[in-house]
């Protein structure tokens, strides 16, 4: 690490938790490969008809929500031990 990030890093650290978690999105937001919102929209688009057309030919199928939160829980209950239900 350079003198100069360490410096930042230090300020930084006398921050509070809620500035860091503020520069520490903004940080994270400044990270990329340079394409604009409109390249980024473009190549989503182009995903989104890539994953409908394999939907449309039986190449992908569709798992209900309940059945994915459903199996999220049973891992999660595995790893974790039993949760109790919110709500």
């Amino acid at each position: 690490m350079s003198p100069e990030v360490e410096r930042l890093l230090d300020e930084a650290m006398k921050l509070s938790d809620d500035e860091r978690a503020v520069l520490a999105v903004i940080l994270e937001d400044s990270l990329g490969d340079g394409s604009s919102e409109e390249e980024i929209e473009a190549a989503w688009l182009v995903e989104i008809r890539r994953r409908m057309a394999a939907v449309e030919s039986g190449e992908a199928q569709l798992i209900p929500a309940e059945d994915v939160e459903r199996e999220l829980e049973e891992i999660l209950d595995r790893a974790s031990g039993p949760r109790r239900a919110v709500g």
